[in-house]
């Protein structure tokens, strides 16, 4: 499964981290397009937070109008907001056998 990981500005780049971590332990993902503004990585640098790097992260800036993630064509899985809800919730949707919804 192909993941879009975006990373803004707002203060909670451990989030990140953690979500980054969660889906690299999954054998279910097979590639994480991770962008992130330049405001973003001066947050995760004062916050001292490092990002694992994984040859299934790939990394683009959120001006990079041709980046993959970037196409209304590109196939990704779902948005990781959705892992982020299952780490901070502790529910499962794999095991409720319900799709998740996106609205």
């Amino acid at each position: 499964m192909k993941i879009v990981v975006a990373i803004t500005a707002a203060s909670g780049g451990i989030y990140a981290r953690l979500t980054l971590e969660r889906l690299l332990r999954s054998s279910e993902v097979s590639q994480i397009a991770l962008v992130c503004s330049a405001c973003a990585r001066e947050v995760l640098a004062h916050e001292d937070v490092v990002l694992p790097e994984d040859g299934r992260i790939r990394l683009f800036g959120n001006d990079d109008l041709f980046a993959p993630p970037a196409s209304g064509s590109s196939r990704r899985s779902f948005p990781a907001w959705l892992w982020t809800v299952t780490l901070l919730t502790g529910q499962n949707w794999q095991s409720s056998g319900r799709k998740p919804t996106l609205w």
